[in-house]
């Protein structure tokens, strides 16, 4: 019986995307059948399948009875809480079997070496995290990004109701333009770190060197949609439709969203922020602009 690897991606979409980008490293590497147990929640209220036509292999779903138990037991706050217990569990499935803690130290914010054994016949993966056995020293945000992860996001295949509403959005905004990510509602502790004038110091800059320049700005809060709209008019398109988890239109989107920035010819954003760092990786963006204060302050001299 061929190897498998069993994988539970957690979170929201950039999350799932990063964990199903690294399950089909290993799965190839490995030479592994790839079983996807995908949850439907509050996190992500959807189907695999309404997203993506294909993720660079073919994989299976396991059988009903297993795939319900892989997505109801397996969350992100259970995995820490009850870490024992459904390691115990998890040997019905699998020799061997990671989580969270397993692949991040949280207390560094770094990534974890792992020993993936490639004798197991079953290994279970559940997780929020991008993951891989090769030798790393980088934080977690800096291996977000790392090559081959980014050459794995590039074999993730949108669905075509996704690419025609990307293709309506472009007809909208015209290119090229500079992404803007500024997260907000969900992220209270990025707002001292990340604040408005920061990223209007950069906007005006590149605005001074091309004063046509266009930009497109994705965040979750009204308020910043306001100010940033009536400071730069029609130069800034706001990106407005219903962006959710919990329905398919609100995740479309949210995942029209994604793309848009990923196709930025520029970013600015926070480091502290998954989304931007997915849609950097998606989009193989490599002229970024982090504002964060404390990242903003060491450039100013340079800048200077």
């Amino acid at each position: 019986m061929k190897k498998k690897i069993i994988v539970v991606p957690q979170a929201g979409l950039g999350n799932r995307m990063r964990v199903l980008a690294s399950a089909v490293q290993l799965a190839k590497r490995d030479n592994r059948e790839l079983w996807i147990a995908w949850p439907v929640n509050a996190a992500l209220g959807c189907e695999m399948t309404d997203i993506f036509q294909s993720i660079g292999m073919e994989y299976s779903v396991p059988p009903k009875w297993i795939n319900f138990l892989l997505t109801n037991i397996y969350r992100p706050g259970s995995n820490s809480r009850f870490f024992g217990l459904l390691k115990f569990v998890s040997k019905l499935f699998a020799g061997q079997t990671l989580f969270d803690d397993d692949i991040r130290d949280d207390r560094t914010n770094r990534v974890k070496q792992l020993k993936i054994s490639s004798e197991e016949s079953t290994v279970l993966i559940a997780t929020c995290f991008p993951f891989g056995d090769q030798q790393v020293e980088e934080t977690y945000n800096d291996y977000m990004k790392n090559e081959e992860l980014a050459e794995q996001f590039a074999n993730f295949k949108f669905s075509e109701i996704l690419k025609e509403r990307v293709k309506q959005e472009y007809q909208k905004i015209g290119e090229p333009y500079i992404g803007i990510h500024i997260r907000r509602t969900d992220h209270v502790h990025t707002i001292k770190d990340s604040p408005d004038e920061n990223y209007i110091i950069q906007i005006d800059r590149y605005l001074a060197e091309n004063p046509a320049q266009r930009f497109l700005l994705a965040t979750d809060d009204e308020p910043t949609k306001i100010l940033f709209k009536k400071k730069y008019g029609n130069q800034m398109h706001i990106f407005n439709h219903k962006i959710g988890r919990d329905d398919l239109e609100g995740i479309y989107g949210g995942v029209v969203e994604l793309l848009m920035l990923a196709n930025s010819s520029k970013i600015i954003c926070s480091c502290k922020s998954s989304y931007s760092n997915t849609a950097i990786v998606l989009g193989a963006i490599k002229d970024i602009v982090y504002i964060d204060t404390h990242v903003f302050d060491i450039a100013k001299p340079m800048q200077a």
